[in-house]
């Protein structure tokens, strides 16, 4: 059977979307775990498991494919956002100086986390995409494209593991 993980803010839609998947759902908010207990099961998704985890510090195995939406925002930035985006915690929105320091830890374990074959998307900031792309080669990943919103901008960096 295959696997995915992915952090809660993709959560219901990657499950829905892949029926015959087990996918695992990994947050450090205890308060978007429980969100996501609720969409599950208001959308009947028996293929769901919920887990609070640091990133993978508390999950074991492999997978599949690995989708996330990490902090991406710089530090800088923190006075540019509108009122709906500072709605959501800081700490789902903000990746220290760049906007890189999750994103820069994630990437080497999720390499170890996947499987021969496995994949790995991000989304990122739209200055972010030459960086990434050196994170992900640096960690080991073969092929790697950055796919472009709907507004042309690259924002989705999208990478395999041999």
């Amino acid at each position: 059977k295959r696997s995915l993980w992915t952090v809660v803010t993709l959560a219901s839609s990657s499950a829905a979307a892949r029926p015959g998947w087990d996918v695992t759902l990994a947050d450090l908010s205890e308060d978007a775990l429980s969100l996501t207990r609720e969409n599950a099961a208001a959308l009947e998704l028996a293929n769901v498991t919920t887990v609070h985890s640091d990133l993978f510090s508390d999950l074991r195995g492999t997978y599949g494919g690995i989708a996330a939406n990490l902090p991406y925002v710089p530090e800088t930035e923190r006075g540019t956002l509108t009122k709906e985006v500072m709605h959501d915690p800081a700490s789902a929105l903000f990746g220290g100086p760049d906007g890189l320091d999750v994103i820069r830890r994630f990437i080497p374990e999720a390499y170890q986390r996947l499987n021969p074959g496995g994949w790995l998307v991000l989304e990122i900031g739209h200055d972010q995409a030459s960086q990434v792309a050196g994170f992900l080669e640096k960690s080991g990943f073969s092929r790697i494209e950055v796919k472009n919103d709907l507004s042309g901008i690259p924002r989705f960096p999208l990478a395999w593991r041999d």
